[in-house]
């Protein structure tokens, strides 16, 4: 199924992975700036492990605990079916994979004139559209030309890495109204995430030092993604160690690990 196991994994750790930088918050407002629409179009990128399936999973959760129908999907290397059934299980609709193509589309679009005629929001947050195979792409266009026929009521918001943008469609890009944009953190961004992942995680006695958590960012190019992970190796490595701050040292060595691990 490809409901989004990537959103699904990154909402259970939200809490802790999550830090609200200027542009994450901004990205959040816009979003839910579109949300509010009732039918809208949107795009976020950035570059690859800034944090894009992470908005997407905080938006999923703040948006269902509005009462939104939300369907979020990833359509990297998903076939039509596939991505179909996902957005119409989501949304509510008795579909499974097994059914024929044309019957999940029936019962899926039939599904969303309901949610548009009892006024519940129906939102499809695609991620990795730029990933997306050309049969899962055009069933992303399909709906949202079906939304437009119909005057059903859809808020479509795809995330894309920010080079991979010209992979979108015509349409999706034609009428894609709003885009926000993810980028690296600044080293403060990065400090104060290490502060808060290690407030989050408890029961840790090591800390790091501040010229740790420089290395860390450098090394890690202030890439979100990369700099919990190399958080992660670092706190291991550390706990091989004797109790004291997390030095750069240590940073150093987790961060060799991790070349070598690639």
């Amino acid at each position: 199924m490809f409901a989004n196991s990537s959103l699904s994994t990154t909402a259970s750790r939200a809490a802790a992975d999550y830090y609200p930088s200027a542009l994450h918050e901004e990205a959040l407002a816009r979003l839910a700036y579109l949300a509010e629409k009732g039918t809208a179009c949107g795009l976020l990128l950035g570059p690859r492990g800034c944090g894009k399936s992470l908005i997407l999973s905080r938006f999923t959760q703040q948006q269902r605990q509005k009462g939104a129908a939300v369907a979020a999907v990833c359509a990297a290397g998903a076939l039509a079916g596939e991505l179909l059934t996902a957005i119409g299980t989501a949304w509510g609709a008795d579909v499974r994979v097994s059914d024929e193509l044309p019957q999940i589309w029936q019962m899926t679009t039939d599904r969303l004139r309901v949610l548009s005629l009892e006024q519940i929001p129906a939102l499809l947050l695609v991620d990795d559209l730029d990933r997306a195979w050309g049969e899962g792409a055009a069933i992303v266009d399909r709906l949202q030309a079906f939304t437009e026929g119909t005057g059903a009521n859809l808020v479509l918001i795809a995330a894309a890495e920010s080079r991979g943008r010209d992979l979108l469609s015509p349409r999706f890009l034609a009428r894609a109204e709003l885009r926000a944009e993810l980028d690296v953190w600044t080293h403060e961004e990065s400090q104060g995430f290490l502060q808060q992942w290690q407030s989050h995680r408890g029961g840790e006695n090591q800390e790091f030092d501040l010229q740790a958590m420089a290395v860390l960012h450098d090394l890690a190019e202030g890439i979100p993604r990369r700099v919990r992970q190399l958080a992660e190796l670092t706190m291991l490595a550390g706990s091989r160690t004797e109790d004291g701050p997390l030095s750069e040292d240590i940073v150093e060595a987790a961060y060799e690990e991790l070349c070598i691990g690639r």
